[in-house]
């Protein structure tokens, strides 16, 4: 990261070392300890085919109001992963109410159990939400 500073010694300027030094922004002493209190977003996990299953520890829901104005507001299930990422699943009717029954801190196994007809383009996905006894 370090550039290149404009030599001002000519102009009787200040004098600016050849590189700067960015690490007192960068790093921070080694006895610093931090507490996170935003992450990153998790990675969306898609269920395409019948039988994909996804595993998880229940973080909660993340309400999602999109700022462009246009897009309608909604919902994401979180949960961090046994590699201790961070995912996420868009929710539908069927996987809102089950998880309803489920508490943040539970593991939980998600799987997509079927597609059922209804007519539109897409068929609805159907899950099963089980929790680690």
């Amino acid at each position: 990261m370090p550039t290149k500073a404009k030599d001002t010694t000519a102009d009787n300027g200040p004098i600016v070392p050849a590189e700067e030094d960015y690490s007192m922004v960068t790093s921070a002493p080694d006895e610093w300890e931090f507490e996170t209190v935003a992450e990153e977003s998790g990675i969306k996990v898609v269920f395409e085919n019948v039988g994909d299953v996804f595993v998880g520890q229940y973080i909660g829901v993340e309400h999602i109001e999109p700022e462009n104005g246009k897009d309608e507001p909604f919902d994401l299930l979180t949960f961090r992963g046994r590699d201790q990422r961070l995912y996420s699943v868009n929710t539908s009717y069927k996987l809102s109410r089950a998880m309803e029954k489920v508490t943040a801190g539970d593991w939980v196994r998600i799987t997509y159990v079927k597609a059922i007809a209804t007519g539109r383009a897409e068929p609805l996905k159907d899950y099963r939400v089980e929790v680690k006894k």
